[in-house]
């Protein structure tokens, strides 16, 4: 809890650690800061960000499928905005808890350093997956670093729960390529019951009681005469709640509870309540004292609201602090999902001193933002819609909660129809996609939903819901054209680095070209040279080149990877290349080259190991559709030029080309 923003925090304990799975909660979600701001910190890259939002998503999209990191996010679904869509491909999860807020805020990182041992970076906290939670507000967090032989058999039962509520609440049609990777780490994990004790207040428990929790810690059994500070932006509903109390038999003696207040001073509480808890005895309002005021930045002229939630028991001999999710407040403390740990400081100092005395003329309530009493809105009636779509297989998956049945349809932004009439139960059920659906989720993952609940025959309130959308790789994103040169200079095994600058200056080139650029002005230049193709050997390197990579990535398990290349709707994909060296209005068209390069695409597209992928087929069938009419156009002359020299001729040549031939040495 101090000046220091949570992304630096997380940037200091991945240090030189490769994250190979990532997984967050959060309450409140905003996937613009998330992928902007978040993500690049998990990727393993040395390329410089550019200052341009618009650019930087790109570069970042890139290098986050190149990567093969997979992320999950879970937030509570009935607080999610729907006002932000993502716009790459990670796993988004709207967790409904009934009348219970998800609010917990943790982090699971599984990082591998270069040797290959794997270590769980773990952390929970209060900050929300959100650009105020993670550079403006107060916070609070702790980490935990969690490897094999070094962890208490306790502590990994608990993260085994966590993960094992999160699988629970996930999108049942997907995968999860990142939950699956951190249960087999915990799985394998052994445990040292010796290991420092580690108090965690899991996803699991919380369906218990925070206070059931403090108790069985066995911390504060220990001694007598606590003190307790409570730190919290949020208080009960009831201004005569009298939840402090509930402290008293855990040995506290007296509590101090901060008033937070904004730069004008206005008080966020109910008046009733700041006036029952002075008339309280053993309980007393207070103020920063003025060390932690300098440490946290209170004296300077930026406002930081607070948004920490902490719980400060000290006494003479020990300082333990809870820091996490919880607010104080009967939702957060007896039924919502949260989480935190209690954790022992190293000094016995107080957090908070006595307020001054003053005549407060303005209060205002804590809202409902963050899981407080009253937390349920109209959102609560809405029927739960878990809606899959597959770019790749072209399907559109869904399902409801448990003994509902619904008959609905979805609407495009201009509240168009893009679907047929599609009855959605809780078991898994299809529906036949259109070019209407794919058009409108190009450029958003939020639709409007309207439909009848078929169980009573009433419509229900026609609303928008986020559609998980997967298979980013066959996505036609609007995105810049290569040259032919450029792809192929890419398959010929351009470093990571190279690959980004040719894609980067080729987005860019794009923006100043259609005078959307801004501030952009130019490019920088990517060296790959004009005459590319001045040999056609040349062309078959850069497929034998491409063909090997995809090889390796095939053995791998890197399907993603390999589907990309393909058949995906990449900027360097075998599609994007075929597309554009049959673009007659370049003036780098050339028949030859684009026969050429249909063969090389051919040889591989019908290797053993790729013939059967999803949507080789019909790219095959498109190829070779190519090719006929090539064969029968004027784009290639030969001497003799009669159908029927062509015809033989043509046969001669792409026997000799698809035959196997082995090199000698002459000795």
């Amino acid at each position: 809890m101090e000046k220091s923003s949570i992304t630096n925090a997380l940037a200091s304990v991945i240090n030189d650690k490769h994250i190979i799975a990532a997984v967050f909660t959060s309450y409140t979600f905003e996937p613009n800061f998330f992928e902007l701001e978040v993500i690049p910190e998990l990727l393993p890259t040395h390329t410089p960000y550019s200052t341009d939002e618009r650019v930087k998503l790109f570069q970042i999209r890139e290098i986050l499928r190149e990567s093969g990191l997979s992320i999950d996010v879970f937030y509570d679904a009935k607080v999610f905005k729907k006002e932000q869509s993502p716009q790459m491909e990670y796993l988004c999860h709207g967790v409904t808890a009934g009348n219970r807020a998800f609010h917990a805020k943790n982090i699971y990182l599984l990082g591998e350093d270069d040797d290959g041992n794997q270590t769980l970076l773990f952390s929970s906290g209060s900050n929300n997956l959100t650009q105020k939670g993670w550079w403006e507000n107060i916070e609070v967090q702790h980490w935990e670093e969690v490897s094999s032989g070094n962890v208490k058999q306790r502590f990994l039962n608990r993260l085994k729960s966590d993960i094992a509520f999160l699988e629970s609440n996930r999108h049942r049609n997907i995968n999860s390529d990142a939950i699956t990777a951190i249960k087999s780490f915990l799985e394998d994990c052994t445990y040292f019951n010796r290991a420092p004790t580690v108090h965690y207040f899991d996803l699991e428990r919380t369906k218990g009681n925070f206070f059931q929790f403090l108790k069985q810690s066995e911390v504060l059994n220990q001694y007598k005469n606590w003190k307790l500070e409570i730190i919290s932006p949020f208080f009960p509903d009831d201004p005569k709640s009298k939840l402090h109390q509930k402290f008293y038999p855990l040995g506290v003696k007296s509590i101090t509870m901060l008033l937070p207040q904004d730069e004008e001073e206005t008080a966020f509480c109910q008046k009733e309540f700041f006036e029952h808890i002075n008339d309280s005895d053993d309980i007393e309002w207070g103020q920063w004292t003025e060390e932690l005021q300098t440490s946290l930045g209170l004296n300077q002229d930026v406002f930081r609201k607070l948004h920490a939630k902490i719980f400060h028991f000290y006494n003479g001999m020990q300082s333990w602090v809870f820091i996490g999710s919880v607010n104080f407040s009967h939702m957060a403390t007896s039924e919502n999902v949260e989480s935190g740990f209690f954790v022992r400081l190293p000094k016995i100092k107080s957090m908070l001193e006595p307020l001054q005395q003053k005549a407060f003329v303005k209060f205002e309530p804590s809202t409902i933002e963050e899981g407080a009493e009253g937390d349920a809105d109209s959102d609560e009636t809405l029927p739960e819609f878990y809606l899959t779509y597959d770019w790749k297989e072209k399907t559109l998956v869904g399902r409801t909660s448990k003994c509902m049945k619904y008959e609905i349809q979805l609407h495009g932004p201009n509240g168009d129809v893009v679907t047929k009439p599609w009855q959605v139960t809780y078991n898994e059920t299809h529906c036949e996609p259109s070019i209407n659906l794919e058009d409108a989720l190009k450029n958003s993952s939020l639709m409007e939903v309207s439909g009848v609940n078929e169980r009573t025959n009433k419509p229900f309130t026609t609303h928008r819901i986020m559609i998980q959308q997967t298979s980013w790789t066959h996505k036609p994103i609007e995105l810049p054209t290569l040259t032919p040169q450029q792809i192929l200079a890419i398959y010929s095994g351009m470093k990571p680095e190279q690959r980004q600058l040719v894609l980067d200056n080729a987005f860019i080139n794009r923006l100043v070209l259609t005078k959307a650029s801004g501030e952009i002005t130019g490019i920088d230049d990517d060296q790959v040279e004009n005459q590319f193709f001045c040999e056609y050997a040349e062309i078959f390197q850069a497929f034998k080149i491409l063909n090997q990579r995809l090889k390796v990535a095939f053995a791998n398990d890197a399907s993603e990877q390999v589907d990309y290349y393909l058949t995906g709707a990449g900027i360097d994909s075998l599609p994007s290349l075929i597309q554009c060296v049959y673009d007659k209005e370049s003036e780098n068209y050339d028949g030859i080259i684009a026969y050429l390069l249909s063969l090389s695409a051919l040889e591989i597209l019908n290797d053993d190991d790729f013939v059967c992928r999803s949507n080789v087929e019909g790219l095959i069938n498109e190829i070779e559709r190519r090719i006929r009419a090539l064969k029968h156009s004027d784009d290639i002359k030969l001497d003799n030029n009669s159908a029927k020299d062509r015809q033989r001729f043509f046969n001669w040549f792409e026997t000799q080309f698809s035959h196997p031939y082995d090199t000698e040495s002459v000795q």
